[in-house]
C-alpha cells in the first residue's frame, strides 16, 4: 500500500510540473499528462526525450570516439535498452549528471521517475 501511494505522490508532481510547464521546443508530441490512461510510455513520453537529450552518446550504431565516453554497453536507442538501463539512468538522470551538456527539465525529470516506477510500459510505437 505505501508503494502505490509513493507512486501516486510521484506522479502527481510529474503531472503537476509538467502540465505548469511551457516547453515550447518539447520532443515530446504524444503525451498530454493523462497518467489514468497510461500515457506514460517509452513510445509516447519517453523515447522522444532520450532521442533528444541521450543518443548522440547511448546510440548501438556509436562506435569509438563518437561515443563521447558512454560505455559501449549503455545504449537507449531502443525500448529494450532503455529499459535495460532504466534504473541506473533515472539515478544519473535525478542526480543531474546525465546528460552531460545539461540538465533535463524537473517536467522530463518527473516524467523518466514516472516511468521507471510504472515499470517501464512500452506503448505502441506505430
Amino acid at each position: 500500500m505505501k508503494q502505490v501511494m509513493v507512486l501516486v505522490a510521484v506522479l502527481g508532481f510529474a503531472v503537476a510540473v509538467y502540465m505548469g510547464c511551457d516547453d515550447s521546443d518539447s520532443p515530446i508530441t504524444g503525451w498530454d499528462g493523462d497518467i489514468e490512461n497510461n500515457q506514460l510510455t517509452y513510445c509516447e513520453a519517453i523515447e522522444p526525450i532520450l532521442t533528444a537529450s541521450c543518443t548522440m552518446c547511448h546510440s548501438s550504431s556509436l562506435s569509438g570516439s563518437d561515443r563521447n565516453g558512454a560505455p559501449t554497453d549503455v545504449n537507449l536507442d531502443t525500448y529494450t535498452g532503455a529499459k535495460g538501463n532504466a534504473q541506473a539512468a533515472n539515478a544519473r538522470i535525478q542526480a543531474g549528471t546525465m546528460p552531460p551538456a545539461g540538465e533535463l527539465s524537473e517536467a522530463y525529470k518527473g516524467m523518466f521517475q514516472g516511468w521507471v516506477l510504472l515499470q517501464m510500459p512500452e506503448g505502441d510505437c506505430d
